[in-house]
């Protein structure tokens, strides 16, 4: 085999190990130049991420591919709290913010947040492309220091509903964990669901929420299921049912093609058949609240004189 289809070869091979990621330690021990790794930069075979680490050309660079290349290149090192969180796609907040590791050293890598701690316990720690990276439970009580109550409230109702964490197992990583920052909202957070408050799928869900409180609205129910004529389920964000009332939060991502909005549209008329109002609520009515919880606010009227 010719050295430059050796290379190429072990290039594949460990961006497959390592989602991606090329060590070029690895290379360089295995016996290539640096010349020729050069000239696979300069063809965009391969791309920089961190010193050390290349990865494939086209493969993005995500803030969880940098906290992995860091991870990499610092022995004993894991990758922790945010970027954890989207490794494990629990959050878009998560994918948004600075990647960061964790580490026992005193070295920072550049670009990346480092956080110094012990290594924690092995059941805390999972391999996720022969990286260690924490636990989907354990990335949650690291994040609770650096996410405010909205967001973390956001990860945690997605790895639950992805079936990464169960509540009694986040529960029981809290108690272990003892004292650490967040510790007071993550415990007000899990109460809240271990008392069955429901869970939200989104940031504008978790601003509905919290708007309805502030305008002293009767107490809706979360995610509540409605049974359609033709045995179909659906589930309402909020909903009152005493008054056959439901808001559904409308994000864009979740209703930017014919498909979903078509499927919405179809969702909704069943529930009106039926005798549902479903008040659809955008971003823009959680800055500006006055229409919809003035039509809130006249529907509960309206029933309780009929």
């Amino acid at each position: 085999m010719t050295p430059n289809l050796a290379l190429d070869r072990l290039i594949a091979e460990l961006a497959a190990r390592y989602d991606g990621l090329v060590p070029t330690s690895e290379l360089y021990a295995a016996g290539h130049c640096r010349e020729a790794i050069g000239n696979r930069m300069k063809a965009n075979t391969l791309a920089g991420v961190a010193v050390g680490v290349r990865r494939l050309g086209n493969v993005e660079l995500t803030p969880a591919r940098r906290a992995m290349a860091a991870a990499l290149v610092l022995p004993d090192s894991w990758v922790s709290h945010t970027s954890a969180l989207a490794v494990f796609g629990a959050t878009q907040k998560a994918n948004s913010l600075k990647s960061e590791i964790s580490s026992p050293h005193h070295y920072r890598p550049p670009g990346i947040r480092a956080h110094r701690r012990a290594i924690p316990s092995k059941a805390n720690l999972r391999s996720y492309f022969e990286i260690p990276v924490s636990q989907p439970w354990w990335a949650v009580i690291e994040s609770a220091s650096v996410l405010n109550e909205n967001e973390l409230a956001v990860a945690m109702d997605s790895l639950f509903q992805s079936k990464s964490i169960s509540w009694k197992r986040l529960q029981r990583a809290h108690d272990e964990a003892g004292k650490y920052r967040g510790r007071p909202m993550l415990a007000y957070l899990l109460n809240e669901r271990l008392n069955g408050q429901g869970i939200v799928r989104s940031f504008l869900e978790q601003d509905l929420s919290r708007l309805l409180k502030q305008h002293l609205l009767p107490t809706p129910v979360r995610n509540f299921e409605v049974i359609l004529p033709n045995a179909r389920k659906r589930v309402l964000d909020v909903a009152w049912p005493a008054v056959r009332c439901g808001l559904e939060a409308q994000s864009w991502k979740h209703h930017s093609n014919p498909s979903d909005w078509g499927r919405t549209m179809v969702r909704d008329r069943g529930l009106t058949v039926i005798g549902w109002s479903i008040l659809p609520v955008v971003v823009a009515d959680t800055r500006d609240p006055t229409s919809l919880i003035a039509g809130l606010h006249e529907l509960f009227f309206r029933v309780s004189h009929t």
